[in-house]
């Protein structure tokens, strides 16, 4: 399962059965539902497994509440996010699995629960950004690295 700030697109990237869109902000949250038209549109033509994708969008504070854990790739757009905020999440991605991906923009997950595999710029509608894609690794697994 796929837990995502950002939208539709990211089913793109990986082999998922639900994709869902977490948002606490309204506005922001009918956008994204609003979007469904338009993939319903153009669904026909995609692959078969793209298709089946059930997308789902909740409005819930994902700070507060860590009902998303259970994702295996995470995409977090924490841009305006304080240093405090952060670090909250950071704690709740703590109890993902081992091998839990995570794309995060302009900053990565602090602590040492995940491993920075790429790290890298892209161009977004605000400019240029750092992006992280990290892994959720163990301690142990740490040490045999």
């Amino acid at each position: 399962m796929m837990y995502v700030w950002k939208g539709y697109a990211a089913s793109f990237i990986g082999d998922f059965d639900r994709v869902v869109g977490v948002e606490n902000i309204s506005s922001l949250l009918e956008r994204g539902e609003k979007r469904g038209s338009r993939w319903e549109r153009f669904q026909n033509n995609y692959t078969e497994k793209i298709r089946e994708i059930v997308f789902d969008w909740i409005e819930d504070d994902f700070m507060l509440n860590g009902f998303w854990t259970d994702g295996t790739f995470i995409l977090l757009h924490w841009t305006a996010f304080s240093n405090e905020q952060r670090r909250t999440v950071a704690k709740l991605l703590g109890s993902c699995v081992e091998g839990t991906y995570v794309v995060s923009f302009t900053n990565p997950i602090p602590g040492e629960d995940f491993e920075i595999l790429v790290h890298d710029t892209c161009v977004t509608s605000w400019g240029k950004s750092d992006f992280f894609f990290q892994e959720k690794v163990t301690p142990a697994r740490k040490r045999r690295v």
